[in-house]
């Protein structure tokens, strides 16, 4: 995992198609043609609250278990967190778009009955996904804290008269974090990141 500077991708999209140049201060992403600055994502997660979004889910589950009638808004709901987390905003799109929709929108009659028992199954992949990627981003969240907690203990922030400052580069390999970090993210070469 490359933890300063760049992002983490399941490419397992076939929809999708990103083009990402090593080295590069961006990428870009299916049809938007602003491209995306690494580490902008991986910021978004580290200062993400995914207490709403475990909330959504929740509702969810609750609505399921209990055979509420709000079970499919609560489902479209989910939907539309999950296309609002920051890595599936790029992709999901049609996600938010129909988790605006009223449910009599989105489907009527039949196809309303076919959709709720749908949702009612507790088996389909969305809700496991979504909780996933939930759990995911915590233990980002945790591990970037441990990363942290682990480079700076210690360190001094305001040199007092005598004492040394230690550049960030120097502290992280002498801790023996090197190992989590690009080659970018040093210094040691501006072109290429390491492999």
């Amino acid at each position: 995992m490359g933890v300063l500077g760049k992002d983490l991708f399941d490419f397992h999209r076939p929809q999708t198609n990103t083009k990402v140049e090593f080295g590069a201060s961006a990428y870009w992403v299916e049809d938007r043609t602003m491209p995306q600055p690494y580490g902008a994502v991986l910021t978004e997660i580290l200062n993400l609250d995914v207490a709403p979004f475990q909330e959504l889910l929740n509702q969810l589950n609750t609505a399921v278990q209990e055979k509420s009638d709000n079970v499919l808004r609560a489902y479209m709901d989910m939907k539309k967190g999950l296309a609002s987390l920051p890595l599936y905003r790029l992709y999901l799109e049609d996600f938010r778009v129909f988790g605006d929709m009223p449910v009599e929108a989105f489907a009527v009659g039949e196809a309303q009955d076919a959709f709720a028992e749908f949702v009612m199954q507790e088996d389909h992949d969305l809700p496991a996904f979504m909780q996933q990627q939930i759990d995911d981003i915590r233990l980002i969240q945790e591990r970037y804290a441990w990363f942290l907690d682990g480079v700076f203990a210690g360190a001094v922030f305001e040199k007092k008269k005598g004492q040394k400052k230690i550049p960030l580069a120097p502290m992280i390999c002498s801790r023996g974090y090197g190992a989590f970090i690009s080659g970018v993210s040093l210094g040691e070469n501006p072109e290429t990141d390491a492999p």
